[in-house]
């Protein structure tokens, strides 16, 4: 049997790609009156170029999420690895942040084929708490982001949300209006200790 060298490089890229798969469900919700349906938007956002955003993937088939085996490497000329938020940053209300996807443009619409991005600000806790103070409890393991008319919706769940170039979050839950108000997301520096147990990185 033929000895692989991994290095350390290769074991970054691998746990960045596993963070972007794992890190959303920690911050799950219960079911009840969340997103339902797997073909969701950007809401209120732009047409984007994957060059530009070169952090972002996707693997469907068939319109949804699908599991996927891959070899060799995910990075290339044209993905790049992001840099995670440091332990325990939380990122401020009114933070810059951008979050990209794949879906509809409004609540239950078709999908589309082109990547989207909205530029959107980071909500302060106890906005993001009151938001969904009945539908759902905001951890510190979460983090609100966007508006009415500026968000995120199901079928986008997984993908960063980026400072710059440092992922501050990945898309988790929202109401089942995803226009009607901001999206939640995984709170990377919250959940950094794990990721490095978890991924060596």
């Amino acid at each position: 049997m033929e000895a692989v060298a991994v290095t350390a490089s290769t074991m970054q890229r691998v746990a960045i790609f596993l963070v972007c798969l794992l890190s959303s469900a920690l911050a799950l919700p219960t079911p009840a009156r969340l997103w339902s349906k797997g073909n969701g938007p950007i809401i209120g956002g732009s047409s984007a170029n994957i060059a530009n955003y070169q952090w972002q993937l996707s693997f469907q088939y068939g319109g949804g999420a699908s599991s996927t085996s891959v070899s060799g490497s995910l990075l290339g000329t044209s993905a790049r690895v992001v840099t995670l938020a440091s332990d325990n940053y939380d990122p401020p209300g009114g933070l810059a942040v951008t979050v990209t996807g794949w879906g509809a443009t409004y609540t239950d619409g078709l999908s589309i084929s082109s990547m989207l991005n909205v530029n959107i600000s980071i909500l302060d806790r106890n906005t993001c708490r009151n938001t969904f103070a009945n539908i759902n409890t905001v951890t510190d393991r979460m983090v609100c982001a966007g508006q009415a008319g500026k968000s995120v919706c199901n079928g986008d769940s997984g993908g960063p949300l980026v400072s710059g170039s440092t992922q501050v979050g990945i898309i988790s839950w929202g109401s089942s209006s995803c226009e009607a108000t901001p999206g939640v997301f995984a709170n990377v520096g919250n959940l950094r200790s794990w990721i490095r147990s978890a991924s060596g990185v």
